[in-house]
C-alpha cells in the first residue's frame, strides 16, 4: 500500500521563516503537524513543533542574537526553563504563529501525572522518538545535508535493491521509507514490499522523479508510519505507562481518532490499537486528576473540530461522560412526549449536535446545542407529562422552564471543566433563548422583524445567527418529517436578520445620541442595571427608523411616555 502525491507544501513558508529569518539549521519538524500534512489535503498550520540536537542555553543565545541583530520586531522568544523548550512567536495581523523547539531529550518518571521528574539531554533521535505519546506523532521531517553523499541505514528490513539503487544515485537514506520530491510524497516504501530494481526504475521514470533533487525526507526510526497507513492509534511503548504518565493522553487519543477520520486521504478509518484501547478503558479514572484548564483546552479543540458528536459517544463508552458532563449523562434514557419527540433527551441532543456541527463551527454554539435540553431532567421530576398517546394532554408549559434549569446545570458542569465566565455566559444565553425562534415562528409574521430586532440589539448579528442555527439543529434532532417545514421556516428568520444587518447593521448602540450619563441625569438615576435596560430599550426604538429617531428629545419622550 502506498500514498501518492500528498502535498507538504503547506510547510514551505514555515521552513523558509525558520531557515532564512531565524537562521536555524539541522532541525526536525516533528509531531502532529507532520502527521496531518501527510493525511490531509489541506492543513491550516498555526503552530509547529521542532526538535534538534542542541543545548537549550546555546540555542536561546543564538536566537536572541539573531533577533537583536536583524531587528526582528515581529518575533518574540520564550523559554520554559525546566524542559528547555524555546518558543518562537511570529506576530501576524490575523493570528500569530508559534514554533516550539524542544531539543532531543530523555525523560524520567511522571510523579505528578503530567510532567517528567527528570529530563536529560540526548543526541539520539531514536531515544527522542521513544518518549513520545503516540506512534503517529513520532515522525520527523528534515532536510538532507547535501554534503553527505553516503547511504546511512539502520533499517535492515528495507529492500536491498532499493537501497542499492538509492546508493547508486547518491541518495541518502536514514531510517527512511518515504520518498519526497519538492515537498511532495512520491511514495511510501514499506518494509514488507517486494519492489525490485527494475520496477523501481520504471516507477521513478513514470513519475518523473529526479532522485538527486530530493532533499527532504521523513525519518521514522521505528517504521511507525505503518500505523498511519493502517489507521492505528497506538501508544508508544507500553500503553499503561504512557497513560499513567499523563492521563490527558486518553482524551487526546479520542480526539485523534475523532478528527483523523475526516477528510483523510487514506482508504482506512483510524481506530485504536487493541492494547492501547484496553489501557484507555483501564485508566479512564485518572482523567479526574487533570487540571480543569487542561481539560478545557482539550475540549475546546474537540468542539472546534469536525465531529464532537462522535467524541461524546466515545467518552460514554470510556465511562468518562459522567465525570466530564454529568448533566448530559443524567438525561440518558429520559423520555419525552412522543407527540413532539420520538427520542429520549440524550439521543435528541446528540442528533441535534450531529446536525449543527455541519453548519456551525463555533465551539460555544456546539456546546450550547449539547446542553440545550439538559434542564428537562428537573422539569420531568416536577411535572406530569403526556409520554404516551393515550394519556392526558401534555402540559407544554411545564417544559418551558427547562431553559432556566438548563442554564444552571450547564454552568455547574462547565465551571468544573475550566470554561471561563465569559464563555459560560454566552452558552447560557443560547440555552436561555433557544426556544425564542420557535416562538417567533408561532407568532404573526408581521411581528417577526420587531422580535428579531430586539434580539439583534441585545447581542448583535453573529450571536442571533448562531441562535437560529441552534433552532435548526433542535428541529433536525427530532428526525421527524413533521419538523421539516419548521426547519424551512427558520430560513425566513435568517432573511430578516440579514435585512436588518444590511439596512441597519451599521448603526450600533454606541452611535446613539443618548448614553448612560444622559439617562442618569435626565431621570435622576444612580448607576444600576436599570440604566442599561433603558439604553437597550431606546436602542430598539431608534433601530426602527435610524437615523430619524436618533434624536435626544425623541428618545427621552419615548422613554418618558413608556
Amino acid at each position: 500500500m502506498h500514498l501518492n502525491f500528498i502535498t507538504l507544501t503547506q510547510l514551505d513558508s514555515h521552513i523558509h521563516f525558520l531557515e532564512e529569518t531565524m537562521g536555524l539549521k539541522d532541525f526536525f519538524i516533528v509531531g502532529g503537524v507532520v502527521r496531518d500534512c501527510i493525511i490531509w489535503k489541506n492543513k491550516d498550520i498555526i503552530d509547529v513543533d521542532l526538535t534538534m540536537c542542541a543545548d537549550p542555553d546555546d540555542l536561546r543565545s543564538t536566537l536572541n542574537a539573531k533577533v537583536k541583530k536583524d531587528k526582528l520586531e515581529d518575533v518574540s522568544l520564550f523559554r520554559t526553563e525546566k524542559f528547555g523548550t524555546i518558543t518562537i512567536v511570529k506576530k501576524n495581523p490575523e493570528s500569530s504563529l508559534y514554533y516550539e523547539i524542544t531539543p532531543f531529550r530523555e525523560e524520567g518518571s511522571y510523579t505528578d501525572s503530567r510532567h517528567p521528574d527528570e529530563i536529560q539531554r540526548s543526541d539520539s533521535l531514536v531515544l527522542d522518538a521513544g518518549r513520545r505519546d503516540f506512534t503517529i506523532n513520532a515522525l520527523y521531517y528534515t532536510q538532507l545535508q547535501q554534503s553527505d553523499k553516503k547511504v546511512i541505514s539502520k533499517n535492515t528490513h528495507t529492500d536491498e535493491y532499493i537501497l542499492q539503487y538509492l546508493k547508486d544515485h547518491k541518495f541518502i537514506v536514514i531510517d527512511c521509507i518515504l520518498l519526497l520530491q519538492d515537498h511532495q510524497v512520491i511514495d511510501i516504501l514499506l518494509p514488507k514490499g517486494n519492489l525490485d530494481k527494475n520496477e523501481f526504475e520504471k516507477f521513478c521514470k513514470e513519475q518523473k522523479i529526479e532522485l538527486e533533487k530530493i532533499i527532504w525526507i521523513i525519518r521514522d526510526p521505528y517504521l511507525w508510519i505503518q500505523d498511519i497507513v493502517d489507521g492505528k492509534i497506538r501508544a508508544v511503548g507500553k500503553p499503561d505507562l504512557r497513560f499513567t504518565e499523563d492521563a490527558l493522553r486518553i482524551l487526546r487519543a479520542v480526539r485523534f481518532q475523532n478528527t483523523l477520520n475526516f477528510d483523510s486521504l487514506l482508504d482506512t478509518d483510524f481506530d485504536y490499537e487493541k492494547n492501547t484501547w484496553k489501557s484507555m478503558k483501564k485508566h479512564y479514572f485518572l482523567v479526574k486528576n487533570l487540571s480543569k484548564e487542561r481539560i478545557h483546552d482539550e475540549l475546546k479543540k474537540v468542539f472546534s473540530g469536525p465531529n464532537p458528536f462522535a467524541y461524546i459517544a466515545i467518552l460514554d463508552e470510556l465511562n468518562l461522560l459522567k465525570s466530564l458532563f454529568p448533566a448530559i449523562h443524567a438525561i440518558k434514557y429520559l423520555p419525552q412526549p412522543v407527540r413532539y419527540h420520538p427520542f429520549d433527551v440524550y439521543t435528541h441532543s446528540l442528533l441535534a449536535l450531529n446536525f449543527l456541527q455541519t453548519i456551525n463551527e463555533n465551539y460555544l454554539v456546539r456546546m450550547a446545542m449539547l446542553y440545550h435540553d439538559c434542564g428537562k431532567l428537573e422539569q420531568y421530576h416536577s411535572h406530569s407529562f403526556n409520554l404516551g398517546e393515550e394519556e392526558r394532554p401534555f402540559i407544554y408549559s411545564g417544559w418551558l422552564n427547562h431553559v432556566n434549569c438548563g442554564q444552571d446545570l450547564a454552568e455547574e458542569d462547565l465551571l468544573r471543566i475550566g470554561f471561563t465566565n465569559k464563555e459560560i455566559s454566552e452558552i447560557k444565553w443560547y440555552i436561555k433563548n433557544h426556544m425564542k425562534p420557535g416562538e417567533i415562528l408561532m407568532s404573526k409574521s408581521d411581528s417577526w422583524k420587531k422580535k428579531i430586532r430586539e434580539l439583534y440589539s441585545e447581542v448583535g448579528y453573529e450571536q442571533v445567527f448562531n441562535l437560529f442555527d441552534i433552532t435548526r439543529g433542535d428541529r433536525a434532532g427530532h428526525y421527524n418529517p413533521v419538523q421539516k417545514p419548521q426547519i424551512d421556516n427558520v430560513n425566513a428568520l435568517y432573511e430578516i436578520l440579514d435585512d436588518l444587518k444590511n439596512s441597519e447593521g451599521q448603526f450600533t448602540i454606541d452611535k446613539m445620541l443618548v448614553n448612560g450619563d444622559d439617562i442618569m441625569k435626565r431621570f435622576e438615576l444612580s448607576p444600576s442595571p436599570e440604566v442599561w435596560v433603558l439604553i437597550k430599550k431606546a436602542f430598539v426604538r431608534v433601530l426602527e427608523d435610524a437615523p430619524k429617531r436618533n434624536n435626544k428629545e425623541k428618545i427621552f419622550r419615548y422613554l418618558t411616555k413608556d
